[in-house]
């Protein structure tokens, strides 16, 4: 018999910038970890077949399959107890496929606990320009779906990724670090534009220059602060993380 603190814990889009992470925290923990991934085909880059790789020589279960297969999807699930949906928003057709992991989930009637794709943000509450705006309108209709089937869930609302902006300075376009210059972003006047801002403009507008990420209170009806839920974690506060580039 198993150990009780133990679950069957399934991650789609474990190759991705966060389903990585998930794998390896899972894997630390003693979980039997799982990993859905589309077949690999001559146009995956070499780092993502390493990654796979690397996942089966660290005990994940790899499993390769299609979304859009129905019986398959719902039979797997009925083997696992947790599943963690990590999938990018490029293209927006990746977030309207949960409705098929939804409908799984709930003919398979056993997952404990889903964690759909979020990527930060709460979206009842945020106000954001084009084309975000577009994307997370999905979101919301995903969290609807999602209450309206009565599926074990938690909405995870890092608000805002912070080190994905952090690690490059705030940069919108950097892919690393900059070594020369450190553009700002705004002149803490803020604006609207009637125009629609490239996706991570309009991320960083809401973040950076109306503050929309953070600045709310959570209802302790509906939600908790993770250090309330994991005081044993050691957290890194913004200052804690600026201080490396010092």
């Amino acid at each position: 018999m198993g150990s009780p603190n133990v679950s069957k814990i399934l991650v789609i889009g474990a190759t991705g910038y966060i389903g990585r992470h998930l794998i390896q925290a899972s894997i630390k923990l003693g979980h039997p970890t799982f990993a859905l991934a589309r077949p690999i085909t001559s146009s995956h880059n070499i780092e993502k077949i390493n990654l796979i790789q690397s996942f089966k020589n660290n005990g994940v279960n790899v499993l390769f399959g299609e979304l859009n297969d129905h019986d398959w999807l719902m039979n797997m699930i009925k083997k696992l107890d947790i599943v963690f949906l990590v999938l990018g928003h490029e293209p927006s057709i990746q977030l309207e496929e949960q409705t098929r992991i939804i409908s799984a989930i709930k003919e398979a009637g056993n997952i404990k606990r889903y964690f759909p794709s979020e990527f930060g943000f709460d979206v009842h509450r945020l106000q954001i320009l084009e084309p975000a705006k577009r994307v997370l309108a999905i979101k919301v209709k995903i969290r609807e779906a999602i209450r309206k089937e009565g599926i074990p869930f938690t909405f995870v609302s890092s608000n805002f990724c912070c080190s994905y902006f952090l690690s490059r300075l705030g940069q919108i376009e950097a892919t690393g670090i900059p070594t020369d210059t450190v553009f700002v972003l705004g002149d803490g006047n803020t604006k609207e534009c009637p125009q629609p801002f490239p996706f991570f403009y309009a991320i960083a507008h809401a973040g950076f220059i109306k503050g929309e990420t953070t600045k709310f209170d959570i209802d302790p009806t509906v939600g908790v602060e993770a250090s309330q839920l994991y005081p044993d974690v050691k957290y890194t506060t913004v200052e804690n993380f600026m201080d490396q580039f010092l």
